[in-house]
């Protein structure tokens, strides 16, 4: 199984802390940083065989990142140049091929994950689209929530949900197992990115989910503690206290990224995992 991270976007609600920094590289209270928790916590799950990066804006960085840090399973890159004017389906889509070789997990690369919630989504069935959620977090209006079915599949999922009929909001983590649906989704994404529409940046990657939906694919969920994943989205979630420590080991600082950054210059490591 393969990890795949979105990680394309600048994200501009942070304001000057991703000025020349993607989110991934952000730095967290310990000093160290998104991708450094989800590259341990990858470590430890042991279905999950390896990484695939989508790159975008400060790419030079996210490779100079992906070859620094210390791991025994590999790390890979794939860039994104329609960054500046896509959304995360195009990301999606250029993940395709990874997608259709190897069940995969798909997350968001703003989004710190624990060993315990990548453990749970790949160690499920061998036969699954499964989607994480927390059905006990906060529902904000701004929030990617979900309604669910009564034994627990997916109905639907999104932002305009209003936080009165959400039954628990998204994760971002999502887990796709089995030859035939990782065809069916990936096939879906394919059919969505003939649509312009679909390509804006405000289109989140669980329209997929939404469309297969409606085509009558079972979509499972499963319920992730709140403490194993932590969404950075503005400068206070970077210094929340869901953010526990971590013992050093894999450390990149922001200032080291971007020193890295300068010296890579434009390598970047293309094939898949």
């Amino acid at each position: 199984m393969r990890l795949i991270m979105l990680a394309a976007g600048r994200g501009i609600r942070l304001g000057r802390l991703t000025d020349g920094v993607p989110k991934p590289l952000l730095a967290l209270p310990d000093g160290t940083t998104i991708l450094e928790r989800n590259i341990r916590a990858m470590e430890a799950v042991a279905r999950i065989e390896g990484m695939l990066l989508v790159s975008g804006y400060a790419a030079e960085m996210i490779d100079a990142a992906s070859l620094r840090l210390r791991m025994s399973k590999s790390i890979c890159v794939q860039y994104n140049p329609f960054y500046r004017v896509s959304g995360p389906v195009v990301s999606v889509w250029l993940t395709r091929v990874q997608m259709t070789e190897k069940d995969f997990l798909l997350c968001n690369g703003d989004t710190v994950y624990g060993s315990g919630a990548l453990a749970s989504l790949a160690e499920g069935d061998a036969r699954q689209i499964a989607l994480g959620v927390d059905r006990r977090a906060p529902r904000r209006d701004d929030d990617m929530k979900v309604q669910l079915e009564r034994k627990g599949n997916l109905r639907r999922v999104g932002k305009d949900i209003p936080r009165g009929c959400a039954h628990g909001v998204s994760t971002g983590l999502l887990a796709v197992r089995g030859l035939d649906l990782r065809r069916a989704f990936v096939a879906e994404v394919c059919d969505m990115i003939r649509e312009q529409g679909n390509l804006r940046p405000s289109v989140a990657w669980h329209s997929i989910l939404n469309a297969l939906v409606r085509k009558g694919v079972s979509i499972s969920t499963v319920d992730l503690d709140g403490r194993d994943w932590h969404e950075v989205d503005t400068a206070e979630d970077l210094r929340s206290p869901r953010i526990a420590p971590v013992r050093p080991g894999l450390q990149l600082s922001r200032q080291e990224g971007a020193r890295e950054g300068q010296r890579s210059g434009k390598t970047r490591k293309r094939s898949g995992t």
